[in-house]
C-alpha cells in the first residue's frame, strides 16, 4: 500500500510539473476565475418560478454558477386540494418542491434559511434573515444577484421583506452591486389576468424602468415549466397553464428586470 501511495505521489508531481511547463496550469486557473456565480434570493418555494427561464438559462452556462436561497419553507402555504395542513409536514413538502424544481432548472439546491412562513416582519426575525443572507453571500461569493422588487412581485409581505433585506446589504457596498428586481412589464397585464389568478391588485413596474432584457431560449422556457410543475402543492395542474401561457404572452422569450441602481440597458446580468 505504501509502495502505490509513492507511485501517485510521483505521477502527482510529475503532472503538476507538466502543468506548469505547458502553461495548462495558468489556462486551468484562468479558467476557474472565469467561472461566474448568480445568487436568487426568494420568500417561500414556488417564487422562484418568477423567474424560472432566467435560472435556467444561466443555469445551462458551464461558466455560471446558480444558486437559490428560499426565506421560509412555506409551511403556511395551505391549499384546499393539496389538503396538507399547515406545519412541518407542508413545509417537508414544499422543500421537496424546491429541490425538484432545481434539479429541473440545471441550479444548485435550493437554500433553505427556515425563517416564519408569513412571520419576517419581526424586528428579531428580520435580523435573522439580513445575517443569513449576508452569511450565504459571504460564502456563494455571487457576481449578481436577482430578488424581488420593492413591490413584492403582487405585494406580498414576505416578497416585500426579503427584497428589503438584500437591498439592504447590497447597498452596504461589502458584495457586488448587480442587484436586479424580477419584474414584470406593462404590456399584457390586464385586470382579467390577476382575476383568473386569484391575485390581489397589483402595479408592474414601468417598462421605461426595466433596462435588463435577458433574452431566453424554448428550452430554458421548457424548463421553467417542468420546475412549475414540481409544486404539486400550491399549484393545479390548470393554474400552472394560466401561469406558462402569461409568462409566454408578457416575456415572450425575454425576462425583464430592474437593475436597482438603474444604469444603461443590458442583456446579460453580468454585465457591468
Amino acid at each position: 500500500m505504501r509502495r502505490c501511495g509513492r507511485v501517485a505521489g510521483a505521477v502527482s508531481v510529475g503532472m503538476v510539473m507538466w502543468l506548469f511547463a505547458s502553461g495548462a496550469w495558468a489556462q486551468a486557473e484562468s479558467a476557474t476565475e472565469k467561472k461566474r456565480t448568480l445568487l436568487a434570493v426568494f420568500a417561500h418555494p414556488d417564487d422562484e418560478t418568477m423567474v424560472g427561464p432566467l435560472l435556467a438559462h444561466y443555469g445551462s452556462k458551464a461558466d455560471t454558477d446558480v444558486y437559490l436561497v428560499l426565506a421560509t419553507g412555506g409551511d403556511q402555504g395551505v391549499t384546499p386540494f393539496a389538503k396538507i395542513p399547515a406545519g412541518k409536514k407542508l413545509a417537508a413538502v414544499r422543500g421537496k418542491e424546491a429541490e425538484c424544481a432545481c434539479q429541473n432548472l440545471g441550479i444548485h439546491p435550493p437554500i433553505m434559511l427556515g425563517l416564519p412562513d408569513g412571520g419576517l416582519s419581526g424586528f428579531q426575525v428580520l435580523g435573522e434573515l439580513v445575517s443569513k443572507i449576508e452569511k450565504v453571500v459571504t460564502d456563494v461569493r455571487p457576481d449578481a444577484i436577482v430578488t424581488w422588487g420593492p413591490e413584492g412581485g403582487y405585494g406580498h409581505a414576505d416578497h416585500r421583506l426579503v427584497s428589503a433585506a438584500v437591498t439592504q446589504i447590497v447597498q452596504a457596498g461589502e458584495t457586488t452591486t448587480l442587484l436586479y428586481y424580477a419584474a414584470l412589464p406593462t404590456k399584457g397585464l390586464t385586470s382579467d389576468v390577476s382575476s383568473a389568478l386569484k391575485l390581489p391588485v397589483f402595479k408592474p413596474t414601468a417598462e421605461r424602468f426595466l433596462n435588463t432584457r435577458v433574452p431566453y431560449s424554448e428550452e430554458d422556457e421548457a424548463k421553467a415549466r417542468a420546475a412549475l410543475a414540481c409544486h404539486e402543492s400550491q399549484f393545479t395542474p390548470e393554474t400552472m397553464e394560466q401561469l406558462s401561457a402569461l409568462g409566454r404572452r408578457v416575456n415572450n422569450g425575454v425576462m425583464y428586470l430592474r437593475s436597482w441602481s438603474g444604469g444603461a440597458e443590458r442583456a446579460d446580468l453580468f454585465q457591468p
